[in-house]
């Protein structure tokens, strides 16, 4: 089972992904944290949690992109999924350039987790 966070300053959307992730058995969610950590706060979740995936949420794009250099430059071999409550064509994009290759948007179903 891979351990993994979710970043999501929308506390509801967060919660909704947690609930779906638990449903299909093979995401241990450690910790839902409700804003974009800074570096040390970060360095210390990473330190603490060994997590292998990310979920950030993109309701912030640019400081959603911010973290997760953040996290690539701290712990290069974490995945990131990028969220949201819609897939816009220049916020996927952005995501993509940034080496975030998946991106879900609700429902969180089974099929597409």
């Amino acid at each position: 089972m891979l351990k993994g966070f979710i970043i999501s300053p929308e506390a509801a959307l967060g919660e909704d992904l947690q609930t779906a992730l638990g449903t299909i058995g093979q995401v241990a969610i450690l910790r839902r944290v409700e804003r974009y950590p800074n570096e040390f706060d970060l360095g210390r979740l990473i330190s603490a949690h060994a997590p292998q995936v990310m979920f950030v949420n993109a309701a912030a794009p640019d400081q959603a992109l911010a973290f997760a250099a953040q996290v690539d430059a701290l712990a290069p071999g974490i995945q990131i999924v990028g969220f949201d409550h819609s897939c816009n064509p220049r916020t996927l994009l952005e995501f993509m350039r940034a080496g975030i290759r998946e991106f879900l948007v609700p429902p969180f179903e089974g099929q597409e987790l």
